[in-house]
């Protein structure tokens, strides 16, 4: 009999011992386990020093079997990777910045440049006045070159307190050539009413340069590039100019090239090459065509050099058109 007394006693004191903890829980609110800091703790056991110095210090433990098949089970099961976005293999990193490795040549029959049966207006709009950094010079002979196929000029006016974004305001409806130059401030809307104006049947002439004194219009610069995935980079050597066999590129006979500004792109068509990087590039967006090129080139030092890329121009304009 005392023995059951004795059993009796202990259950009503641990009745009672329990009933304060329940009562002490509920004052503290409910009780929230840290499943991360747990998770972590498990792979840090399992083999991971890295998330524990991570989350706390310590040193890591090896896991027991039971903890490792738990930790598994926890683990989201991976859905299969979609397969990766087709692009260029030489372009296959470095943030987008440069190539990474040889250029490989297309089949003879893709890498001609496919005709559009687009013709343009008559008149081109002139993006093109600048007073410094050799630009009167180069103005001259592509104002030279776009008359001499025919066009007229339509001049659009920079007046960054008056008109600071013409190409938006004055961009016409009509399928024109559109021909413009790294020598200004393009904002991001004037680039997206570029790239909406060849993307629905027009054509853009982009002629690329920049001395280091005035690198910070490169920027700009490639926003209107960036609509079509082009990009001008000044990073060229100088070295063995290669000669694409296209009809853009007729008559056009260079040896060497003198260092200058580089064009990149996915999926254009490189005209000219020194090494890896493109001098000038062509490229379909669309129902519009566009051609990049170093517009250095024409005024070069090598009277050679600068008359066989005016050919160069010549027959970029007459593609632009349509009339090659």
């Amino acid at each position: 009999m005392s023995e059951l007394r004795r059993l009796t006693a202990v259950r009503a004191l641990f009745g009672a011992v329990l009933g304060l903890l329940v009562i002490s829980a509920a004052a503290a609110g409910p009780v929230v386990v840290d499943q991360a800091a747990s998770g972590v703790a498990m792979l840090a056991r399992a083999g991971s020093g890295t998330a524990e110095k991570a989350y706390g210090g310590g040193q890591p433990q090896q896991a027991s079997s039971s903890e490792r098949d738990r930790f598994s089970e926890k683990k989201p099961t991976k859905e299969p990777m979609p397969p990766p976005l087709k692009q260029p293999a030489d372009f296959a990193g470095e943030g987008g910045t440069s190539p990474t490795g040889p250029r490989v040549s297309a089949p003879a029959e893709m890498r001609t440049i496919p005709q559009l049966p687009v013709q343009l207006s008559s008149t081109a709009l002139w993006d093109l006045d600048a007073e410094d950094d050799r630009w009167p010079e180069i103005g001259a002979i592509v104002r030279e070159v776009v008359e001499g196929a025919g066009l007229a000029l339509r001049q659009i006016r920079y007046r960054p307190e008056r008109e600071p974004e013409p190409l938006v305001s004055r961009m016409p409806t009509a399928r024109s050539l559109l021909v413009v130059g790294s020598y200004r401030e393009f904002s991001d809307a004037e680039a997206q009413a570029v790239g909406n104006h060849v993307r629905t049947g027009g054509a853009l002439l982009a002629i690329a340069n920049v001395s280091v004194r005035y690198q910070r219009r490169m920027p700009p610069f490639n926003r209107i590039l960036a609509e079509f995935g082009l990009a001008a980079r000044m990073t060229r050597p100088g070295g063995a100019a290669e000669v694409a066999d296209q009809p853009l590129t007729k008559l056009v006979r260079l040896q060497r090239l003198p260092a200058g500004l580089s064009i990149w792109g996915f999926d254009d068509w490189e005209l000219i090459n020194v090494g890896n990087e493109a001098v000038a590039s062509a490229q379909l967006s669309q129902n519009g065509r566009v051609l990049v090129l170093d517009g250095g080139m024409l005024v070069a030092a090598d009277r050679r050099v600068a008359g066989e890329f005016k050919q160069l121009l010549g027959n970029a304009v007459l593609w632009l058109i349509g009339k090659e």
